[in-house]
């Protein structure tokens, strides 16, 4: 696989946006649930961001393995949405402030989550290729 052909623009296949949003919840919130019970865990920005990240990242390669040609742009797109849901959904207060710099966190942890999302999806290409 060259570099052109992985750069050709491709139609988006929402079936594994989808299945990408559906496995994070699945395979990543609903575990972490069941083993903290609570949000406590979720308080200090450190572990937020590296349980985010990090569980992030081995689904978004896991959906990298299990797709047919080429899928990163989804993975990425649907690890924004979660991680949109998880700020929504958990409200940690270091990252709800009244000022700019809770704003201009909260897009830096959406833009983070896009790459992170694109770097395991990316790696599951790899992987799938790989073999």
């Amino acid at each position: 696989m060259d570099l052109k052909s992985l750069m050709q623009l491709r139609p988006f296949d929402w079936r594994w946006f989808i299945a990408s949003y559906c496995f994070l919840i699945l395979f990543h919130l609903l575990p972490s649930f069941l083993v903290t019970g609570s949000k406590s865990a979720f308080i200090e920005p450190f572990s937020f961001l590296s349980w985010l990240g990090g569980g992030s990242l081995i689904v978004c390669a896991v959906i990298g393995i299990w797709s047919k040609g080429v899928t990163i742009l989804e993975p990425g797109l649907a690890t924004v949405l979660y991680a949109f849901t998880i700020v929504g959904g958990l409200k940690p207060q270091w990252l709800f402030g009244r000022d700019f710099r809770a704003t201009a966190w909260q897009i830096v942890l959406l833009l983070a989550m896009f790459v992170i999302g694109c770097i395991g999806a990316a790696f599951g290409e790899w992987l799938q290729h790989r073999k």
